[in-house]
């Protein structure tokens, strides 16, 4: 009576110690930044890879959890090669899998299984590939509370989990995985203050040394000259503050110093076009502060009617010049015959 029983549970042993070993294989974390190249290795080493027969080897992907295992590329056991199916993958000529551009959609879980000469199975292994956003550079802001008080906010726009670490005057205070710290220190200026951001693709930094919060930026404004050749040079000058960074708006619209633009961007200078009226305006920043110009029109005269102008003057000067001169002759003439009777 007790057989069946012991047959059925030899059967659930074995069944249980199968799913054991699969769900055991040996599995490594990958990460990788969105747009980058993924060598994704064969590291078994294979005994025959050309010839009549070969080392058996097929990489398979899961997307998802709840999603179909996906056969994707291999080498069967005479050597007929299947490459993948993806234009944007291929296999490499150890059998490894390279990824040339990956996405978010490459995330999930890689196998590869290799096989002896024999077709039986050899091993196994798994890679778990996280495709993840490329953090951007951390900006820093700082606001003067005191004369003894500094609060230092340290922010990321982008980047997949963003873990940020704050440093002032080599003082750590601490990490963030928010994309956002903020840290009032009484540290005496000058500071040295450094703000990491990394992710487990990527790592960016930014460092300022500010001297003193007499930094912040003060009454910002416009100035131009107006060129001979029609063109015109705009200025973005501040009263006070240090380390600006600067900005264009031009019509409404922002300019950028490596896009094909009229006008030339040179820091707190552009240059470009003068013959229409433009609405300009600059935006300045620094660590402390970040100040707009009021929008202004920057119109020149045209130099064609400038140089009318000149022209005319000069006429006018020659003109009365001349009759100068003939004035002072006939005065000469007649003075010589007054001379002579």
């Amino acid at each position: 009576m007790r057989a069946p029983f012991t047959m059925r549970s030899q059967t659930a042993l074995l069944l249980l110690c199968v799913l054991i070993k699969a769900s055991s294989a040996d599995s490594q974390d990958l990460y990788a930044a969105v747009g980058e190249k993924m060598v994704i290795p064969l590291e078994t080493r294979q005994d025959s890879t050309s010839g009549h027969f070969c080392n058996k080897y097929i990489w398979r992907y899961r997307p998802s959890a709840d999603q179909y295992l996906q056969h994707i590329a291999g080498v069967s056991d005479i050597c007929q090669k299947t490459d993948c199916k993806r234009s944007d993958c291929s296999l490499s000529s150890n059998g490894s899998l390279i990824l040339h551009r990956v996405t978010h959609r490459d995330s999930g879980l890689y196998t590869i299984i290799t096989y002896h000469l024999n077709n039986n199975r050899n091993t196994e292994k798994q890679y778990q590939l996280h495709v993840l956003d490329v953090v951007s550079d951390p900006v820093v802001k700082l606001q003067c509370l005191s004369n003894v008080s500094l609060l230092v906010t340290c922010a990321v726009e982008k980047g997949t989990k963003p873990q940020i670490l704050l440093t002032i005057n080599r003082e750590e205070f601490g990490e963030s995985e928010m994309g956002l710290i903020n840290v009032t220190t009484s540290s005496p200026p000058p500071w040295n203050i450094s703000c990491s951001a990394n992710n487990k693709a990527s790592q960016k930094m930014t460092n300022v040394f500010p001297k003193s919060c007499q930094d912040a930026l003060l009454d910002p404004g416009l100035e131009f000259s107006c060129h001979v050749n029609g063109s015109v040079t705009i200025s973005c000058v501040v009263e006070s503050g240090a380390d600006a960074l600067y900005s264009w708006t031009v019509g409404g619209q922002p300019l950028q110093s490596d896009t094909n633009s009229s006008w030339q961007v040179r820091g707190n200078h552009i240059t470009g076009d003068a013959n229409s009226p433009r609405n300009v305006s600059c935006l300045a920043r620094n660590v402390f502060d970040q100040v707009w110009t009021p929008q202004q029109v920057v119109h020149c005269p045209d130099p064609e009617k400038k140089l009318g102008v000149a022209k005319l003057c000069v006429k006018v000067v020659l003109c009365v010049m001349y009759n100068s001169l003939l004035v002072h002759s006939l005065w000469e003439i007649r003075k010589i015959r007054k001379a002579n009777q």
